[in-house]
């Protein structure tokens, strides 16, 4: 593990305005980079998609943007999101810091801002999602336990590059076939039938 370099007592945490161009361009960017350089393979959300739900005022949700910005330059981020009408006490928090940016504490001050963000909104729980098992983001278990959070969900990612070999989909298939026994596979076009409707 690389040493800690010293902290960054000029880092300015402000929100962000989903409608000023450089804030978005420079929040997209953060967020494309710090994904990339855990996986260069990673799906992204469009620079569309964060101005969209950060503008979003119908979904049940709502959602903050902030930006950790060192001499002008946007060097990390924050999304909170929770919702409005249930779990109330419970938000997520995400944070990216710029590759050129980590081991600076930009991502502990990202998340104490956050932690503090939430409070006021009268959260008591942060959940946090970082990709692990990788060697890539072997780092993010370790930030994440040294900021308080325990591991308490994991979830496996798995990706099959389009289109799929058909003899691959066959073995597939045929390895997961004593699996499902107990279970029906239907296919539905358009609406929910009736049937499934309830649950």
């Amino acid at each position: 593990m690389a040493p800690v370099s010293e902290p960054l007592p000029a880092l300015v945490i402000r929100a962000v305005d989903p409608y000023d161009d450089a804030d978005m361009d420079a929040f997209q960017d953060v967020y494309a980079a710090a994904e990339l350089a855990e996986d260069p393979t990673a799906p992204l959300y469009s620079r569309e998609d964060g101005v969209s739900l950060l503008t979003s005022t119908s979904a049940g949700y709502f959602w903050d943007g902030f930006g950790a910005f060192l001499d002008g330059r946007m060097v990390g981020e924050s999304m909170l999101t929770g919702g409005l009408r249930d779990t109330l006490g419970t938000a997520r928090v995400f944070v990216w810091v710029a590759p050129d940016a980590t081991r600076r504490g930009v991502g502990t001050r990202l998340v104490r801002h956050a932690e503090d963000q939430l409070r006021s909104r009268g959260r008591r729980v942060a959940q946090g999602q970082a990709r692990i098992g990788v060697d890539r983001a072997n780092g993010n278990r370790q930030f994440a336990e040294r900021m308080g959070y325990v591991l308490a969900n994991t979830e496996v990612e798995r990706r099959l590059p389009l289109p799929a070999d058909p003899v691959l989909l066959d073995r597939l298939a045929a390895e997961a076939e004593p699996h499902h026994h107990a279970y029906t596979i239907r296919v539905e076009v358009g609406p929910v039938a009736d049937d499934l409707a309830p649950s």
